[in-house]
């Protein structure tokens, strides 16, 4: 029969057991993809920003070239010069040009224009510009981006992604080409018909560069564009990186490459570099030249070769790509801090639940062999014995069901808290997750205490634990028993006094005693409102020591005080501050000190407080 028990409670402990892996791994998967969707949340809120400031910072450099092709001198400007013959020194060397040079140069300073271009339609020839090297010949626009003079023929403004330029921009820069971009509209003449292109000239690393890094996420998260090549436009915010650990061999003058996959070099082991632009794309820069617009949640290599998720689309308007990553590493840490949480929770109910289990089946197998024995050797005293076995074991059932009830309590809110967590991680706040996670550590703690002094008692009633009395100063074992509560004390304010002096020595067991010492001093500071005192004394009479711990807090009943040194008698309570208890320590008390031939008492008035008593023998 007692073996048919074992193995029922076997199987309801391993079926428990799998219960709770299967709602930890379902909480975990409920977590991750909580987390994805506030990932993607993120990265298309902060592409959507970075595009629509583009759109906004086009608008008014829209009205600044409208403005000035509406101007009726520009128009005037514009029909004279194109009236000059396509000679590049006759259209230097004329008062047209020099007039509107001279007119545009003030524009052009105040809104910070690096030039212009006054362009024909018919050939698409630069007529007018700063430059005198640009003059008379075909505009670099139509190179790149014919389809754009086909908008401004129809009367549209447009704007040239950042592309190659013509001439050096930088004077400090030693370098052959540099990265331009512009912006044009029409040219009417007073009967409405187009007849040239103006255009003026921005430098992409100032204003066009700063918006992308409205787009920054984070300790590695950026937003970048790509134009129709798959060459970054931005400043990267990772440039000295690339250039420190030489990831993109090919990085231009204008700190632009093309965004491609290092990691995907089969030659790096062998030392052998590949220059960037013939490595594939990364998977980000393909599908958003694909004019895709998607997003990669479960990670691809990024042109830095780390592990990335990412945003991806493609804006029509800007004719380029726009990308948003950031590293899986920083994206899912909140998600990996959940998920340990949840795993530490699962592990720590395991053991209790399996430590517990072995305790009961332990205890249970111990007082039936007992039993076993007695019925063999006293057959005359069967009934007696019988009725005090039952009575045992009903007092052993008591005592386990109150365990197992204050068991079950920080593990109904472990759980409960989780569940929470995994059902409103949307909407719950940082400072809300970490007060959440504050209270399932302090629930945790509470189970361990109670275990700890359970397998103490376990160990107890096995006689594992041995006294081993010798002669010791009162006084220094209780500052060193006392010591660890000192903190504890601090933070209700409660004055810790030791009052023993230090002529006081006893003979005892150095652990049993510590251990109720520090098991009544930290129920007096969980009794013990804030800015209480606790005292502990010591008197001697004959060969007796008689210590006292005394507190001013809220104290107990008659009734509790006729409990709590009863093994099977609930009495658990909770502090001043809702700190948690069971009862165990005190029947621990009780126990050791009756094997160091002491006794231990308490007296008690409700509402002024409590002082406890026990005696042990004197050096």
């Amino acid at each position: 029969m007692f073996r048919k028990n074992i193995k029922l409670q076997f199987i309801l402990i391993n079926i428990v057991l799998l219960l709770l892996v299967i709602i930890a791994l379902f909480s975990i998967k409920h977590l991750k993809n909580n987390y994805n969707k506030e990932i993607e949340k993120t990265l298309n809120t902060a592409s959507s920003s970075v595009q629509s400031a583009y759109h906004l910072w086009l608008e008014n450099l829209k009205v600044d070239i409208e403005l000035v092709a509406n101007d009726p001198v520009v128009i005037n400007l514009t029909e004279k010069l194109l009236t000059y013959p396509l000679d590049s020194s006759i259209l230097i060397n004329n008062n047209t040009q020099t007039e509107l040079r001279k007119y545009l140069n003030p524009f052009l300073k105040i809104h910070d224009y690096i030039g212009f271009f006054i362009i024909s339609t018919e050939n698409y020839v630069s007529y007018g510009s700063m430059r005198n090297s640009n003059i008379g010949t075909k505009n670099l626009i139509s190179k790149d981006y014919p389809d754009l003079f086909d908008k401004a023929k129809k009367g549209e403004f447009f704007v040239v992604p950042p592309i190659a330029s013509d001439v050096p921009l930088n004077n400090k820069n030693n370098f052959e080409k540099e990265l331009t971009m512009f912006i044009g509209s029409p040219i009417k003449n007073k009967k409405g018909k187009i007849i040239a292109i103006l255009t003026f000239r921005i430098n992409p690393l100032k204003d066009f560069s700063n918006i992308a890094k409205f787009g920054t996420i984070g300790n590695s998260g950026e937003t970048y564009a790509i134009d129709k090549n798959g060459f970054i436009v931005t400043q990267s915010r990772f440039l000295k990186k690339l250039k420190q650990d030489s990831l993109q061999v090919h990085i231009s003058n204008s700190e632009t490459f093309k965004v491609t996959n290092p990691s995907s070099n089969k030659f790096k082991e062998n030392s052998i570099k590949i220059k960037n632009q013939y490595l594939p794309l990364t998977l980000a820069a393909k599908n958003a030249l694909n004019k895709e617009t998607n997003i990669n949640t479960e990670g691809y290599f990024n042109y830095l070769g780390t592990e990335v998720i990412g945003f991806w689309t493609w804006d029509e308007i800007l004719q380029l790509g726009f990308i948003t990553e950031i590293n899986v590493s920083e994206a899912l840490n909140p998600f990996y801090k959940s998920r340990n949480i949840v795993l530490f929770m699962l592990i720590v109910t395991i053991i209790l639940v399996l430590l517990l289990s072995y305790l009961i089946i332990k205890l249970a197998k111990k007082h039936r062999l007992k039993l076993v024995k007695i019925n063999e050797s006293l057959e005359t005293k069967v009934h007696e014995r019988t009725l005090e076995l039952q009575e045992i074991n009903a007092t052993k059932d008591k005592f386990f069901s109150i365990i197992a009830h204050d068991l079950a309590n920080p593990f109904n809110y472990l759980i409960g808290m989780t569940d929470f967590l995994s059902e409103n991680i949307e909407t719950v706040d940082a400072e809300t997750r970490d007060e959440l996670i504050l209270k399932l550590n302090d629930s945790a703690t509470s189970a361990f205490d109670l275990l700890s002094n359970l397998l103490v008692w376990a160990r107890s009633q096995q006689k594992m634990i041995k006294i081993s009395p010798k002669n010791y100063n009162l006084k220094e074992l209780t500052d060193t028993s006392i010591k660890p509560l000192i903190n504890i004390a601090k933070e209700k304010n409660i004055q810790l006094l030791n009052k023993i002096q230090l002529n006081k020595d006893v003979y005892i067991d150095q652990y049993m005693v510590s251990t109720v010492i520090r098991n009544l001093v930290n129920n007096a500071i969980k009794f013990t409102n804030y800015n209480g005192i606790i005292e502990i004394e010591a008197i001697k009479n004959e060969n007796i020591v008689t210590i006292s711990v005394k507190d001013n807090g809220v104290g107990m009943s008659e009734e509790i005080q006729s409990k709590i040194f009863k093994i099977g008698e609930k009495v658990s309570t909770h502090g001043t501050n809702n700190e948690s208890g069971t009862g165990l320590g005190l029947i621990l008390c009780n126990e050791f000190i009756s094997k160091n031939n002491g006794k231990i008492w308490v007296e008690s008035i409700v509402g002024i407080g409590s002082t406890f008593y026990f005696t042990v023998p004197s050096a």
